[in-house]
């Protein structure tokens, strides 16, 4: 085995601040690494492993947003032993949120959606090469019911490609009891929903 162990990091970010509540930037970055590595297929000796990454992010008062490209470089890469591995795949991601509270601050209101298209290429030597497309949306609402009482109620719906391809609602429900600043209980409801992974 190669014990040798060498990595490099490259990373660069640019942001633009438009107003006082106001900014766009972007991030950048690209890694290599060669070294012995656990994997879920075997040990691996990975030879110029690389991961690059691209990133837009949108801030605006209660406005956030964001979309970023990951991308694997499997290099010269090999599981000791059996194969030689390829990794040439790639992800998007986006996300967007808008949190709303009114005057009085008694009720705060957050909405969102993302998504994530996931597209292996690998020639099935680390996972199956199906594309997996994930869309998500959710809604979540806290009510202030006394100065020391809160209720929190949600839903979030997801849609995964692959599986049984039926849109999954997660539901959710809290009171919160706050005695003092450094104390609280609470009670809870919830269900949760997680998509299949690449494997």
């Amino acid at each position: 085995r190669d014990t040798d162990y060498v990595k490099s990091n490259l990373n660069g970010n640019l942001e633009y601040r438009f107003s006082e509540t106001g900014s766009l930037s972007a991030n950048v970055g690209y890694s290599t690494l060669k070294a012995t590595v656990l994997s879920g297929v075997g040990t691996l000796q990975a030879e110029g492993y690389g991961y690059s990454y691209g990133q837009l992010r949108l801030n605006l008062e209660n406005f956030f947003a964001q979309v970023y490209l990951n991308r694997n470089d499997a290099g010269k890469s090999r599981v000791y032993g059996a194969f030689d591995v390829v990794d040439n795949s790639t992800q998007l991601v986006g996300q967007a949120q808008y949190d709303w509270n009114n005057t009085s601050g008694r009720q705060s209101i957050i909405i969102g959606a993302d998504f994530e298209m996931t597209r292996p290429d690998t020639e099935g030597t680390i996972q199956t090469d199906e594309g997996i497309d994930e869309f998500g949306g959710y809604l979540q609402s806290t009510t202030k019911l006394t100065g020391k009482l809160d209720f929190t109620a949600a839903v979030r719906a997801d849609y995964s490609s692959i599986g049984n391809q039926d849109i999954n609602l997660s539901p959710r429900a809290a009171l919160v009891f706050k005695p003092n600043s450094a104390n609280s209980f609470r009670v809870t409801f919830n269900r949760a929903y997680s998509s299949h992974g690449t494997n």
